[in-house]
């Protein structure tokens, strides 16, 4: 999969303010979390026969996209819930591997974190999130989308 990608420059704004006030760490885990839930995004997509190649950086989230791709609603369900499910797949991980490997905790406690935060916040059915989606796309097999 070829991705380009796009940074909104008050995201790159707010990068380097968390670099100048020390949270690298905490901001390299929350872009790692949110690009490897949007990945997920664009495997569901692309095993569904879609194309996404766009990946947006903003300073509220980012987003994939792909050019006139519209998605059946029952497609829109399975790509909106594979984010999340990502995100929880990856929490249960680092769990297994502080059961096992204890010292480990200090380094991938923030990852833990914004991978949890990720997923929850994600689930809200507000719209764009994935929860709205899943909601929207829900609805729309009983009312018509307008």
């Amino acid at each position: 999969m070829n991705f380009s990608f796009s940074f909104h420059p008050l995201f790159v704004l707010m990068c380097c303010g968390f670099v100048y006030f020390g949270y690298f760490g905490l901001l390299a885990s929350y872009i790692l979390c949110l690009l490897f839930h949007e990945f997920a995004h664009a495997i569901v997509a692309k095993r569904l026969g879609y194309k996404l190649n766009k990946i947006n950086l903003m300073p509220h989230g980012v987003s994939i996209s792909g050019s006139n791709v519209y998605f059946s609603y029952k497609d829109e369900i399975k790509i909106a819930i594979a984010g999340p499910l990502s995100n929880f797949v990856f929490v249960v991980v680092l769990l297994a591997l502080w059961w096992a490997f204890p010292q480990i905790y200090v380094y991938t406690y923030d990852l833990y974190v914004s991978n949890l935060v990720i997923g929850v916040i994600n689930l809200l059915p507000i719209y764009p999130l994935d929860g709205g989606r899943i909601l929207l796309a829900i609805l729309s097999k009983k009312i018509t989308r307008k």
